[in-house]
């Protein structure tokens, strides 16, 4: 035990570093389950996309969306600047649907999630990980 505490004290900059690394992934751990919208990964979004009339809403620029997106996806850019109202305006219509919303790392749709909730849609999920992992899992992407 003695051992133990003097390599910490020795080595206390990377013990620092290492507790630093810790608190960030329980953070984003604990920030993901508190989280309103539940997210979904690629193969649970495929399934659902077979079985339920969706609306899969990619986020990022259109420059992005138009370089490439996930098929049968609609783009609605939402930068951080722009206010919300466009968006719930766009999918007035969808309000019962199921929205799965997409961005490029699956880091900026929760507070859009969040938005989209307070607004009145009931099914709001996000594609976790984003396109990222969509494309790491293998799955198609398309430029049209």
């Amino acid at each position: 035990m003695q051992e133990l505490i003097q390599f910490v004290t020795n080595h206390w900059i990377l013990w620092l570093i290492f507790a630093v690394v810790v608190l960030a992934i329980a953070f984003e751990e604990l920030r993901g389950k508190l989280s309103a919208a539940p997210s979904l990964s690629s193969h649970e979004l495929v399934l659902l996309n077979n079985h339920e009339d969706i609306v899969i809403i990619d986020i990022r620029s259109l420059a992005a969306f138009h370089k490439e997106h996930i098929l049968a996806s609609m783009c609605i850019p939402f930068p951080e600047n722009k206010k919300i109202d466009e968006m719930i305006k766009r999918l007035a219509t969808k309000k019962e649907q199921q929205i799965v919303l997409v961005d490029s790392d699956g880091t900026n749709v929760r507070s859009v999630a969040q938005k989209l909730q307070t607004a009145g849609f009931a099914k709001v999920s996000i594609l976790r990980g984003g396109l990222t992992n969509w494309k790491r899992d293998g799955l198609p992407v398309t430029n049209k």
